[in-house]
């Protein structure tokens, strides 16, 4: 197969989804993103309280402004109860 039939052959795939697209567009800036509202979470029982209940408003209360698929990945990683470490 040369680059051609390659090129005629990804023309034939139906194009992203717009949440795909920005997601990957997203990936390199969130990892340190993702850790500190995880550390924060596992810190403080109020915040993590407050993502289970209305994560896009503690989110944003806190100055995190992410995707909704970030935000289904992050509440997957959210730590279960834990005592504050306070």
């Amino acid at each position: 197969m040369d680059e051609r039939e390659i090129g005629r052959l990804l023309r034939l795939l139906p194009a992203a989804p717009a949440e795909w697209t920005l997601t990957a567009q997203e990936l390199p800036f969130l990892s340190a993103e993702l850790a500190d509202i995880l550390e924060r979470a596992r810190g403080d029982g109020g915040f993590r309280d407050g993502l289970r209940a209305d994560p896009d408003t503690t989110l944003r209360d806190h100055g995190y402004d992410l995707s909704p698929s970030v935000m289904a990945h992050l509440m997957k990683l959210l730590p279960e109860d834990e005592p504050d470490q306070s």
